[in-house]
């Protein structure tokens, strides 16, 4: 899941994308939040395969504020440790 921390005065739109192993493109509606400190998060779920990967943020339109980003893990999966 793709965590943004975004403002707006009148809102906007915009997109999400993962380069590389994944090469996903998500589309994120961004709503009026009142004031450019007025904070929101917005939670975009994102399936990404393995590896490293190059995240892109795209403003289509209207004016966003953006305060952070956060990728966190839905799922977890662990490796045994060779012995």
């Amino acid at each position: 899941t793709v965590q943004l921390r975004v403002a707006s005065s009148s809102g906007g739109a915009m997109h999400v994308g993962f380069n590389g192993p994944s090469n996903v493109w998500k589309a994120v509606a961004v709503p009026g939040t009142g004031g450019w400190q007025s904070w929101n998060t917005i939670n975009v779920p994102v399936t990404l395969g393995a590896g490293r990967q190059l995240m892109t943020l795209m403003i289509d339109s209207g004016a966003v504020n953006i305060d952070k980003v956060t990728v966190v893990s839905g799922t977890t999966t662990s490796t045994p440790s060779p012995s």
